[in-house]
């Protein structure tokens, strides 16, 4: 299960569901549908299992199941990567919402 998080919800929804099409799309070369019970843009899950959930920063993913977690666009914009109280409230988030286990991949300003 892999976990997208963004700046913002609609931008993470927007991730979830431009991965949920290529899935739509792609997926039976690799073996991979949909489960119908789980296909919400922001949270959507296969039938062999894994899936996405993707939210804004500091929306919270405590107690969901995740197995790597992608950081996208941690920043609306400059101004917001330039700025020493939105970083600590940044990671202040990332402290309370992502479990330390998780590998991480994203790209910084700072």
């Amino acid at each position: 299960r892999i976990i997208i998080v963004c700046y913002g919800d609609s931008l993470a929804v927007k991730r979830g569901l431009s991965t949920r099409r290529l899935v739509e799309e792609f997926g039976k070369r690799y073996w991979l549908a949909l489960d119908p019970a789980a296909q919400a843009a922001h949270n959507w899950s296969l039938t062999t299992g894994g899936g996405i959930r993707a939210v804004g920063i500091g929306s919270g993913v405590t107690g969901e199941d995740g197995d790597f977690v992608i950081i996208d666009d941690a920043h609306k914009n400059r101004e917001e990567a330039d700025s020493p109280v939105y970083r600590e409230k940044l990671h202040d988030a990332y402290s309370a919402d992502i479990d330390q286990a998780f590998d991480f991949f994203h790209g910084e300003w700072h």
